[in-house]
């Protein structure tokens, strides 16, 4: 039996919605990598003008508690989204309805979305004062709700297990 029109319409906006929000969430989390957990690092060489001085923003231990394993999410959400967009391109030029759906990637992934659970369990611990009281008056709020977000997303589309009428 074959698809209406108009279904296939709507579950291919939802799949480029999708390859077009994890395009941008992998820009972001690639620039929590280069503008904040790189230079914060850097900052604790030997060489550096914080080391000189000995006092750095923050120590090892707390960039390790703060940032926890997002490189690690970055690398995994670059690949996923690679993944995602190959898959958008045959969803787009296929004909085959059996290729117009996405679960697939989604369902390669699960274990990499279980990242998410580090984070999550050492979030409030890191950035709730009087562990690192400076950074956690700074710390990005909307950056963190962000993750939990994205987190619970991907959390209820595996939970549904991503049938194909949802894409």
């Amino acid at each position: 039996m074959s698809e209406h029109p108009l279904q296939v319409n709507r579950r291919l906006l939802i799949a480029r919605e999708l390859v077009e929000t994890e395009e941008s969430y992998v820009a972001q989390l690639q620039a929590v990598v280069e503008l904040y957990i790189a230079p914060l690092r850097a900052q604790l060489a030997p060489s550096s003008a914080a080391a000189s001085t000995g006092k750095p923003i923050l120590t090892g231990d707390e960039i390790k508690c703060l940032f926890r394993n997002i490189e690690t999410l970055s690398v995994m959400h670059a690949k996923f989204h690679s993944d995602l967009k190959s898959k958008f391109q045959v969803f787009t030029t296929s004909t085959d309805e059996k290729q117009h759906v996405i679960s697939d990637v989604f369902l390669k992934f699960v274990p990499f979305f279980l990242l998410y659970t580090e984070f999550a369990n050492h979030h409030v611990r890191c950035t709730t004062p009087p562990l690192l009281p400076a950074a956690a008056a700074t710390f990005d709020p909307d950056l963190s709700l962000l993750l939990w977000c994205w987190w619970f997303v991907v959390w209820c589309c595996v939970g549904v297990r991503m049938t194909q009428t949802i894409c």
